[in-house]
């Protein structure tokens, strides 16, 4: 069941984690799409993927237990492979990972970030996880933990 908040749109999201797998129940948060994020406001990152795939990488985030705090990071996949999601406030530069942010008790929302700023940069443990699960390789995941350029 979708709600509706004031103007807000806040869509269930379930997921089971590997320490919470089927059949047990899922947990569930919400999540509601920002519009300054896909709207060209100038100054805001900008997806490029649906809003159902903003979705479902969200719930990949949630599932995989990619979190920090209050933060949630995520990466698009498109036939397997890592694939660009959006682009930076510039408008320009395209970006490969997404972060979440919880405003409220499970109420979240997203955007492309760069990971070049500190503060957007997936932790240690994220990125070992993407590591592991082969999502990229050593390198990449390198550069990124550096802040460096990384093309896909």
């Amino acid at each position: 069941m979708i709600f509706r908040l004031g103007n807000m749109t806040l869509h269930p999201i379930r997921y089971n984690t590997a320490q919470n797998p089927p059949p047990a129940s899922p947990s569930v948060v919400h999540y509601f799409h920002k519009m300054d994020h896909r709207d060209r406001t100038p100054g805001k990152a900008q997806w490029k993927i649906g809003l159902p795939e903003e979705r479902n990488i969200f719930q990949a985030a949630m599932a995989s237990q990619w979190t920090e705090s209050k933060f949630a990071w995520s990466l698009y996949q498109l036939a397997g492979s890592v694939a660009h999601l959006g682009v930076d406030r510039d408008h320009v530069t395209q970006v490969l990972v997404a972060r979440f942010d919880e405003h409220a008790d499970d109420e979240w929302h997203g955007y492309p970030c760069n990971y070049k700023e500190p503060q957007q940069r997936p932790p240690t443990e994220v990125l070992n996880d993407w590591l592991k699960k082969e999502l990229l390789p050593r390198a990449k995941i390198r550069k990124i933990a550096s802040g460096q350029r990384c093309a896909i």
